[in-house]
């Protein structure tokens, strides 16, 4: 439920900054564009405190804090939307070149080097779990009863 909560916030919040933004580079209705755009940054506001209210983080590390939560993170999503709007078509295709080579370094070094660390330390999390099982001399159970019947075979 989480999850499709905070997708749907995220859909109307960008769909309200795609539609302010193209109100203001239309320029079309004169006052009522400003009216408009009124109406599409009073609704993206309460956007912002609906998710504040009812998206909460699944997970948030100890050292990771966002402040104000999710209030800066969608005036973020709302200012480059904007700023967006405003680029020429030839600021349109540096963005798109700009965009294939920060994938391409990110699908390319970012992926791999991250899988390799998360492996990494995923073993050495399972290592010292098992460490920890066989200095306590307990677990699920599960391994300390072969030992225990090995153990007791042996003494016969």
């Amino acid at each position: 439920m989480g999850v499709v909560s905070t997708v749907s916030h995220l859909v109307a919040f960008i769909g309200l900054a795609l539609a302010f933004s193209i109100t203001w580079v239309l320029e079309t209705g004169g006052d009522q564009n400003y009216i408009y755009n009124a109406v599409f940054l009073g609704c993206a506001i309460l956007v912002a405190f609906s998710m504040f209210f009812f998206c909460k983080p699944v997970y948030t590390p100890a050292k990771y804090v966002c402040p104000i939560y999710p209030f800066i993170p969608c005036a973020s999503l709302f200012l480059n939307t904007f700023l967006l709007s405003q680029l020429s078509e030839s600021g349109w295709i540096l963005f798109g070149y700009w965009t294939c080579v920060v994938v391409g370094v990110y699908l390319l070094y970012s992926m791999p080097a991250s899988w390799v660390h998360d492996r990494a330390r995923g073993k050495q999390h399972a290592q010292t779990n098992l460490q920890k099982m066989m200095e306590s001399g307990s677990g699920s159970g599960v391994a300390a009863k072969p030992v225990v019947i090995i153990s007791s075979a042996n003494a016969l």
